[in-house]
């Protein structure tokens, strides 16, 4: 960093070059094999600073550091807003392709009478209202995708990552665990899911089980709010029962790999795992971590700490977007300061 001052006191952040708070990022992480870029913004900036007297050299190293959010920086203002009898997936469509993303939505068709939103930011609205349907929030750069949680994310030709682990110095997997049973670790339950609706022409109580969780061995009642129709308590509890599906769990860190993001898949193999942890798995979370030698680039480690889930025991039935959400290759550009998808989809 250069002084931006000749006092012997201090230097000029500003004249020093350090990035302000809203500039527009581009970090490209990976190896020499593939890598992927992070688009953002800068949120934050601490200037590391020291104990010892810095001399009155032309110029001294001050670490830098920069927190960065992503594309979806600018859905974090608060708004209100009125949502009259619309779908969820339009209400979704709607916000994304207002801030410029790319946006990838399954249709839903559970229609809601009025959608208040009220003084909230757009990306905690949406992430409630995806909630409210079962579906997931996932961001990638300038793609926003609201889906069922099998939905598999990746993109058009993007292979499978594959991964080892035997205990030899060839695997790619450092560590593994992984949780198989009727209680899924993240706060999920596998679980009957069966509620009541009330009949105002009989006046009767109308049982309703979500489909497909009718030979589950444990039942939970949804008794939190009523339902006006045996229809809404099918859409609830369907959406209860959709959120909880990857409730096998297990959690790896592994040889870096830029391909990794939540929402797509991973294969596992080697004598090493459990009888059943074989196979794809869908990735949940990811978090990139890379160690650089400044003297040595050639030494640093890149590694890629991953949650996992899985529907069964043994297996994930994965479902392709194809049909489902848009196809169309992702694109980035910066546009009067701000990153924008370059295919948000037709009004």
């Amino acid at each position: 960093m250069q002084r931006g001052t000749s006092s012997s006191s201090g230097w000029s952040l500003d004249a020093a070059g350090v990035m302000p708070e809203g500039t527009p990022v581009a970090l490209r992480f990976g190896d020499t094999v593939r890598s992927t870029t992070f688009y953002g913004y800068v949120t934050a900036v601490a200037v590391q600073g020291s104990d010892t007297h810095q001399p009155t050299a032309p110029s001294v190293k001050v670490p830098v550091v920069y927190t960065c959010l992503g594309p979806t920086y600018y859905m974090q203002s608060q708004a209100t807003r009125l949502w009259p009898s619309s779908t969820a997936s339009y209400v979704a469509r709607s916000i994304i392709r207002s801030a410029g993303l790319r946006a990838q939505v399954q249709q839903s068709s559970r229609l809601f009478e009025n959608l208040p939103q009220q003084a909230t930011s757009d990306f905690t609205f949406l992430r409630d209202l995806a909630d409210e349907v079962g579906y997931r929030v996932l961001a990638s750069g300038t793609t926003i995708a609201v889906t069922d949680p099998l939905v598999s994310l990746r993109e058009t030709g993007e292979d499978r990552p594959t991964f080892q682990y035997s205990k030899a110095l060839t695997d790619t997997v450092k560590t593994w665990k992984s949780t198989a049973g009727q209680l899924d670790p993240l706060g999920g339950m596998r679980t009957r899911r069966e509620g009541f609706s009330f009949n105002p022409a009989t006046g009767a109580l109308v049982r309703v089980v979500a489909a497909g969780t009718e030979d589950s061995a444990v039942t939970q009642y949804s008794t939190g709010r009523p339902f006006a129709s045996q229809a809404e308590a099918a859409d609830v509890l369907s959406a209860e029962a959709r959120r909880e599906r990857l409730w096998v769990h297990a959690e790896a860190t592994l040889r870096g790999d830029s391909r990794l993001r939540p929402g797509t898949e991973l294969e596992v193999g080697g004598s090493s795992l459990g009888p059943d942890d074989g196979g794809a798995w869908m990735v949940r979370s990811t978090a990139h971590r890379i160690s650089v030698m400044p003297n040595r680039p050639d030494a640093g480690v890149y590694w890629t700490d991953v949650t996992l889930g899985r529907n069964r025991i043994g297996a994930l039935d994965s479902v392709p977007k194809s049909g489902l959400v848009g196809t169309i290759e992702p694109e980035t550009a910066l546009i009067d300061g701000r990153w924008r998808a370059q295919h948000i989809g037709s009004p």
